[in-house]
């Protein structure tokens, strides 16, 4: 189940990032645009394209595996070996952020992909 990339290198997303402290904590807050993710999506489910054996899970930008509770645990699980626990932290993060998923009919079952 491949990903696909939403940019070249040298394309940055952040836009604005803010410094607040609270008590002896600091916290920074960075705004992001994903808005390149969510066309692509967008675009992949309307024209409803594929490769011949590709189908694109979703779009997803660089700077959530930096943040995103589901993309570490998947980073986690893919860096161990583990296909399952990936590929299940995938679909869990796309059935919560829908914008980025790109909207196939397809069934799973023991690993594989049935189209």
């Amino acid at each position: 189940m491949p990903l696909c990339t939403t940019r070249k290198a040298g394309e940055y997303m952040i836009l604005n990032q803010k410094f607040n402290q609270e008590d002896d904590k600091l916290i920074l807050r960075n705004t992001i645009d994903c808005q390149d993710a969510i066309d692509l999506a967008h675009d992949a489910n309307q024209s409803g394209s594929r490769g011949k054996n590709l189908v694109c899970m979703g779009y997803i930008p660089p700077e959530y595996w930096m943040f995103d509770p589901w993309l570490i645990e998947a980073r986690k699980a893919q860096r161990a070996g583990d296909k399952h626990e990936y590929s299940k932290m995938l679909k869990k993060f796309f059935e919560i952020h829908p914008a980025f998923a790109v909207h196939k009919k397809i069934k799973y079952y023991q690993g594989g992909v049935s189209l």
